[in-house]
């Protein structure tokens, strides 16, 4: 019996013991600097009457007006898109007399190919003075097109990275590189521009008075993106 348990035990202990390892792990990194091609333009019309079909009537009016504008300019309807229409009544008093007002807002959001001389035109316009009570916010980002070549650039350049890391690693352990057995990527943030942000109230000064642009060196410089990727190499002797 007892000749039987060392066998046993002999035999549990070795199928423990941990095999030669014949894998090599390499990360990879790669950095890409891209300019935006989309803008998306956001602009709020707010307004307030005591009554409430004047205050219907006086935000769809401005409303019309501007889209009529961004349409005549050459941005397209399929572009232009209505939203955060809401309606609000408000009581206050005035000299012991409830007094009731509205307010009326709602928003045209446009994305469009990013392009200095048309937003230059809209925000020139829109604070000609023939508009009123009307706010332009902007976001920059990238376009499907640009977003998808500019992953495959950064999956390249990553697994190229991985490559010579792996290289430089093997030469050091003395071992030779004979296959990949796995590749795995990290999730990158190609939302990229949707953190970049500003907002503008018209007042009375003209873009032209103010560099020629309305968008800043901040979004239209370029941006650096970086994603990562690991990559499992088979090894040898």
């Amino acid at each position: 019996m007892k000749k039987i348990l060392l066998l046993l035990f002999a035999a549990t202990a070795f199928a423990q013991t941990p095999t030669p390892s014949n894998e090599l792990v390499a990360q990879g990194t790669a950095k890409i600097k891209v300019k935006p091609d989309m803008v998306t333009l956001k602009v709020d019309v707010r307004k307030s009457q005591e009554n409430e079909g004047e205050t219907l009537k006086d935000l769809n009016t401005e409303i019309t007006a501007v889209k009529q504008f961004l349409l005549k300019v050459g941005v397209p309807d399929k572009a232009i898109k209505i939203t955060n229409y809401d309606v609000t009544g408000n009581e206050r008093y005035n000299n012991n007399e409830l007094k009731k007002s509205y307010t009326a807002k709602a928003s045209l959001s446009v994305e469009i190919k990013l392009d200095n001389k048309l937003l230059d035109v809209v925000y020139t316009e829109l604070q000609s003075g023939n508009y009123k009570d009307v706010n332009l916010d902007y976001t920059t980002s990238l376009s499907d097109e640009l977003q998808k070549a500019t992953s495959a650039s950064l999956i390249e350049k990553a697994i190229a990275d991985a490559r010579a890391n792996a290289d430089n690693m093997a030469r050091v352990l003395g071992v030779k590189i004979s296959g990949i057995k796995r590749i795995s990527k990290s999730e990158s943030d190609m939302r990229f521009y949707r953190g970049d942000y500003k907002s503008y109230e018209y007042v009375s000064r003209s873009p032209r008075y103010m560099g020629g642009t309305i968008l800043g060196n901040s979004e239209l410089g370029e941006k650096e993106l970086e994603d990562q990727v690991v990559v499992i190499y088979e090894i040898s002797k």
